[in-house]
């Protein structure tokens, strides 16, 4: 009896490390499909700041060919 229980608590430890494991992976994905994200963040922001800078740019020198008239 106390053989099988030994048994029994082995698979279930097997079972348990083959799980955590598992889910080493799955936060693994997780971190880099976080890290991919914030990348992707980072370059639509960076491209929303030079658009607004172009964006004044143009603004100005229209106001500036504007005063000439």
């Amino acid at each position: 009896m106390l053989r099988e229980k030994l048994v029994v608590m082995g698979r279930e430890l097997i079972d348990s490390r083959a799980r955590v494991r598992e889910l080493e992976a799955d936060c693994i994905k997780d971190k880099q499909g976080l890290k991919e994200s914030v990348k992707q963040l980072l370059a639509s922001s960076q491209q929303m700041a030079e658009t607004f800078l172009h964006l004044r740019t143009q603004q100005q020198e229209s106001l500036d060919a504007l005063v000439c008239w």
